[in-house]
């Protein structure tokens, strides 16, 4: 699950809803471990049987963000911490931009819960659509920044919609019943490339559309 880390109360709810919905089913959480709606996401794990792994910037001696009263280390107890970065090793942007792409390389369905039109958010959900996963969209109030993202991949039909864990799960069998082999992907990288939007193909995150939004989150 991916979405913006300045996220309004409203992300912040529909990321923890979703995940413990989903836990509830034993469906596994990824999500990056920055905070906001990732956050939100890793922390609607706890206390059910879907589990997490949360993906870091950083070397695991060192997790980054720091967060207090052991949040980590709860969600390591039912589930994984992952990080490509050795320890001993602070966050770069070129580690963060890994995060992105592990968090959708690790998950069947990359969900995003609020984003602007650029950001970590959205990059995980190019590189999503570059290994022909499925996503998923939040659609959120036109007046504010944080829909930007999920709306424009829903017009764009680049999204399936999302309202509750249901949508989810009904995406993830569909994923499941037409999933292809990794290898099989890479021998037609075209057909591939062909399924992202226009916006996405030579950029790692989306531009603002032309009501002129061009913050990014």
């Amino acid at each position: 699950m991916v979405g913006a880390r300045a996220a309004t109360f409203s992300g912040h709810w529909d990321a923890q809803q979703l995940s413990v919905g989903l836990g509830l089913r034993e469906i596994t959480i990824v999500a990056a471990s920055s905070q906001g709606v990732s956050r939100m996401a890793l922390a609607g794990t706890l206390g059910n049987d879907g589990g997490a792994v949360a993906v870091f910037g950083s070397g695991l001696d060192d997790p980054y963000p720091r967060t207090p009263n052991g949040f980590f280390d709860s969600i390591a107890q039912g589930g994984i911490l992952l990080s490509e970065t050795p320890p001993g090793i602070e966050p770069s942007r070129n580690s963060l931009q890994g995060v992105s792409r592990m968090v959708a390389a690790l998950s069947a369905v990359t969900t995003v819960v609020e984003s602007g039109p650029r950001g970590q958010a959205m990059d995980a959900v190019a590189h999503a659509l570059q290994m022909r996963r499925r996503v998923g969209a939040v659609r959120g109030p036109e007046d504010e920044i944080g829909s930007i993202g999920p709306n424009m991949l829903l017009d764009q039909g680049a999204a399936e919609p999302v309202m509750d864990r249901a949508d989810i799960l009904a995406v993830l069998e569909s994923f499941r019943g037409k999933s292809e082999s990794i290898s099989d992907l890479n021998e037609r990288p075209q057909q591939a490339c062909s399924a992202i939007p226009e916006e996405l193909q030579n950029s790692r995150s989306l531009r603002a559309p032309e009501r002129g939004i061009s913050r990014s989150l």
